[in-house]
């Protein structure tokens, strides 16, 4: 199991809800979400909070799944191919140290006999492609609480489209709120354009007939520019504001509209990428 998956069965297990643990635990409900969901990994200080309110280890939360990592597999996998450009990868900072003296001096091996190399087997699907690149994309986002991504995709799953939660162009992040409590001009909402909006208001080319991959279902504003651009399916990571009117009026516009609504299985996988 992964830490996600662990920490989601010690909240049911106490039988707490989302928001009953976010209390306990003095953090906010989105970023225990994105805890549970995978979003994002526990820092130092929320994992000492969680160890200590389950009366667990942090050795215990640990992943039990191995990691990805995409140098192993293709060095595993390399069969016939030319290594030149592993053994470059191998020297990049955060690489294991011995993985260099693994692999054979470019060239070594030619290219043209990649022609009886097996297949590679251990590529990610579209799904985990393009959920992949809307949770790469909600990094940028500036909002301490909730970050989102989103990317758009048209049939030949080519990406016409990527956003982020985040202020309009022009106004600063350091100028404008970022809190969810007080007075509405006091706090984000007013301001903060979703990662659903931004991508179709990014776009490169029609979005008709296209599939939009988001972390979180989008709110019923979102709802409406994305029936308006004619994309015609959304598939959504977390689903945490199911319950809320404004959700549910975005689902019933959506289903309205013919535009279908899945939401992401996970599959487990673990990607690792040094930058």
């Amino acid at each position: 199991m992964y830490f996600d998956e662990k920490l989601k069965e010690l909240r049911i297990k106490a039988g707490l809800t989302l928001e009953q643990l976010a209390d306990a635990l003095g953090i906010s409900e989105s970023v225990l979400d994105s805890l549970e969901t995978g979003f994002q990994d526990p820092n130092d200080k929320e994992l000492k909070k969680i160890t200590e309110f389950f009366g667990v280890t942090a050795e215990s939360l640990a992943d039990d799944q191995p990691s990805v990592n995409a140098l192993s597999i293709l060095f595993a996998n390399s069969g016939g191919m030319d290594m030149g450009p592993l053994v470059m990868a191998a020297n990049l900072p955060g690489m294991s140290k011995d993985l260099a003296a693994k692999l054979p001096p470019s060239g070594e091996q030619p290219m043209a006999e990649m022609a009886g190399a097996a297949k590679y087997q251990e590529y990610i699907s579209w799904d985990e492609y393009f959920m992949g690149i809307a949770l790469f994309s909600a990094m940028r986002s500036k909002d301490p609480n909730t970050r989102v991504g989103a990317c758009v995709v048209n049939g030949d799953n080519r990406i016409l489209a990527i956003g982020y939660n985040g202020l309009p162009a022009g106004c600063s992040d350091d100028e404008y709120p970022w809190g969810r409590q007080g007075e509405d001009i006091d706090t984000k909402y007013p301001y903060v354009c979703h990662a659903e909006l931004n991508a179709i208001l990014n776009a490169t080319a029609s979005l008709k007939g296209c599939r939009m991959y988001t972390a979180l279902f989008p709110c019923n504003e979102c709802a409406k520019a994305i029936i308006q651009a004619g994309v015609r399916e959304v598939v959504y990571l977390s689903d945490k504001y199911r319950d809320t009117p404004m959700n549910e009026a975005s689902r019933r516009m959506l289903k309205s509209a013919g535009v279908a609504l899945r939401q992401y299985e996970k599959t487990g996988r673990e990607v690792k990428i040094y930058l």
